[in-house]
């Protein structure tokens, strides 16, 4: 089927709420998309909306050429011209991978719920990608390479990632090009082997071509063949992670150690990568996987102080339970007490990376003068006597009994009405005056 005939079928066949914004770098590649497009709307005699889509990377002295070239070719074409400027910053990054941070950032920003991003990914692209990816050491997930469609992130009003073209070959795009005498731009910075993409494309690729013809077919069935096993690995997930008695904890999620324990340790690795994807977290590599094993599922492991940390996320044990959680900053206590702002029947607390303490003033005595109301944190020697006991105990020893997590004991805050320690987060109120007895552990809410 030629190029024109499956770019058709493919908007008949698919229903479209929202814009089709086309990722437009000016490049044959992306040229050969939005013209395609733009001629199936035409021709199909369709109202749908199109939007080229330019990143200015900044990356190049003819930067603002290829933009105002850009915006030529969109005209030529009757389509909607965005552009956006964006400063790569490597922050330690190849200038690669940093500067399609900086175009993922723009797409998101532009491509909306009802919106597809179309790209004009190929064969040989995905054949890049690969390779790329088995040279850095990628599992099944990562050698599935490219998928054809997929949500633009994980928010709720997220678009959707289209590639159309990419069961077809730069070669197809190219005579496609010349039958329609398209003009593009020619990055400078495609021929230099400094940026390992063009090393595989100028290198490798060709040299493969030249002896398995079908080579590219054959990395887009394999990366098909991966995608399926991905998928079955996916299903196994789904059917632990209903086993391991998951549930929402005060900050982050848990599951019964005991249940993980029990599976193997690829199974453990297959849920714990699974599980962080469903959670927003990142995706632990190879070697922090083997960590998490080493130091939670092994029979030299010391459960209590073991922590692995990567990306934005963590995992912890405490009590029978293995954690994951957003990756704890450190916290040191204020000198100074904090106090509380009044907002309708809500006083809520700022309290920095500890979270903030909500109260609901409605169930507060009126006795009770939310100017005498302040927050502090441990210093060591607290004593109380939460309600319902006849006798006080340390903070220390009631926070262990309450079975607060280790990580959490010395940022939960302390509520003084004046000088007497009135409650201990949302976990016991105290004992106090006759003017406090009315308060109960709902008054309070601590969110980290």
């Amino acid at each position: 089927m030629s190029l024109e005939s499956f770019v058709q079928q493919a908007l008949t066949h698919r229903v479209i709420k929202g814009r089709l914004v086309v990722a437009f770098s000016g490049g044959l590649d992306s040229t050969v998309l939005l013209h395609l497009i733009a001629k199936a709307n035409q021709t199909l005699a369709s109202s749908r909306e199109i939007t080229a889509l330019h990143i200015n990377h900044q990356l190049s002295g003819y930067a603002d050429a290829w933009e105002e070239h850009c915006q030529n070719i969109a005209e030529d074409l009757g389509v909607e011209f965005i552009s956006e400027t964006v400063e790569v910053q490597t922050d330690g990054k190849g200038v690669e991978a940093a500067a399609r941070d900086a175009r993922y950032r723009v797409f998101e920003q532009y491509v909306k719920q009802d919106d597809i991003l179309l790209v004009a990914h190929h064969s040989n692209d995905q054949a890049e990608t690969f390779m790329l990816r088995l040279m850095r050491g990628a599992g099944v997930l990562g050698l599935a390479a490219m998928r054809e469609e997929r949500c633009l992130n994980d928010k709720p009003d997220s678009g959707v990632l289209w590639r159309p073209l990419l069961n077809f070959s730069k070669e197809d795009l190219e005579a496609y090009a010349k039958e329609y005498d398209l003009s593009w731009v020619e990055d400078d910075s495609n021929s230099s082997l400094d940026f390992d993409r063009n090393f595989l494309r100028h290198e490798p690729i060709p040299a493969l071509l030249s002896r398995w013809p079908q080579a590219l077919k054959q990395f887009s069935t394999a990366s098909s063949h991966l995608s399926e096993a991905q998928h079955l690995l996916d299903d196994l997930a789904i059917i632990d992670l209903q086993n391991i008695d998951e549930r929402d904890e005060r900050y982050g999620y848990s599951a019964d150690y005991k249940l993980c324990a029990a599976l193997t340790n690829p199974r453990i690795k297959n849920l714990l990568r699974y599980w962080c994807e469903q959670k927003g977290f990142a995706t632990p590599s190879g070697d922090q996987l083997l960590q998490v094993e080493s130091q939670f599922f092994s029979t030299s492991a010391q459960l209590s102080s073991a922590v692995v940390s990567w990306g934005n996320c963590e995992c912890r044990q405490f009590n029978g339970r293995f954690y994951i959680m957003p990756s704890l900053k450190k916290f040191t206590a204020p000198d100074t007490d904090v106090l509380f702002s009044e907002n309708n029947s809500l006083i809520i607390a700022d309290l920095g990376i500890a979270g903030r303490l909500v109260v609901n003033a409605c169930l507060l005595p009126n006795s009770i003068s939310i100017q005498n109301l302040s927050i502090r944190w441990r210093k060591g020697g607290e004593r109380c006597t939460p309600m319902g006991r006849a006798h006080s105990q340390t903070v220390k020893k009631l926070l262990q009994e309450y079975q607060l997590e280790t990580w959490l004991r010395d940022r939960v805050p302390l509520i003084y009405y004046k000088d007497d320690l009135v409650a201990v987060g949302d976990l016991w109120v105290c004992k106090n005056e006759d003017a406090l007895t009315e308060i109960t552990p709902d008054t309070f809410s601590w969110q980290l």
